[in-house]
């Protein structure tokens, strides 16, 4: 056992729109050799809601939309129809919170050469966004009761239910942000840094970063499904930048 450090920290905000947070985070970094060292860290953050995301903002517009109440084979009225839209902010908002874990491996056999390799994860709660409308209209019951979805209907008349209608038609739909969306990334970090000593003509110091998504998962609320989008368009599964920079006393170039 050559060197064992850790480092305990915790962070306190208050915010007077919403309240408080803390957040703590515990580093270890166990030097086994003088040149191998293992390291790690756990910690947690936020994100406190804007002061545009919580006000009282509400915005006045209409959407169109697919009623699934008012669309089926025997009815079609509903199936491209609009209707009044409200969207906006929510004082009911929360802040979004994360846990993250890094453990990582750091080789450096000579000054001349530096590897380094660090595994993550990183989980994110009450991320700040709206319902998807979709599922809104075409589950209402899961979602009667929440304060930042509501969705107004005429009642339905007698011609609409013989003609095949299973509800009245849309007239009103609130959709304010809210708490709902949950992302969990993992990936590994490879770094590869050299140094070369070209006597009075400087030295080269080459670097290798490499990028491994293992994972981008995300769901629009908690009670869905996760969906995997590493690798999909937007979110490449690997990520490298590959550099040489060289220095000389006061003069640099990269």
């Amino acid at each position: 056992l050559q060197t064992v450090a850790a480092q305990l920290a915790a962070r306190h905000d208050h915010y007077s729109d919403y309240g408080n947070s803390t957040t703590p985070k515990v580093r270890l970094k166990w030097s086994a050799t003088p040149t191998f060292m293992v390291r790690g860290t756990y910690a947690e953050g936020f994100r406190a809601p804007t002061l545009v995301e919580n006000s009282t903002d509400v915005r006045n517009a209409f959407v169109g939309i697919r009623d699934p109440f008012r669309c089926n084979a025997q009815y079609k009225l509903g199936c491209a129809t609009s209707s009044a839209y409200q969207s906006g902010a929510n004082p009911e908002l929360k802040p979004e919170t994360a846990k993250s874990y890094t453990l990582g491996l750091a080789w450096e056999p000579s000054s001349s050469f530096l590897a380094t390799v660090d595994l993550w994860q990183i989980k994110r709660v009450n991320e700040i966004s709206t319902y998807d409308l979709t599922q809104v209209l075409a589950n209402p019951d899961r979602y009667a009761g929440d304060p930042a979805v509501a969705i107004i209907r005429d009642p339905l008349t007698a011609a609409d239910k013989a003609a095949g209608a299973m509800a009245g038609e849309v007239t009103n739909i609130k959709m304010l942000l809210t708490n709902v969306a949950v992302t969990k990334i993992r990936g590994v970090d490879l770094k590869l840094a050299g140094r070369i000593n070209l006597g009075e003509y400087g030295t080269l110091q080459p670097t290798l970063n490499v990028s491994h998504m293992q994972s981008y998962l995300n769901a629009p609320s908690p009670n869905d499904e996760l969906i995997e989008y590493a690798g999909t368009r937007g979110t490449p599964s690997v990520q490298a930048t590959l550099g040489l920079a060289w220095k000389k006393a006061a003069y640099a170039l990269s």
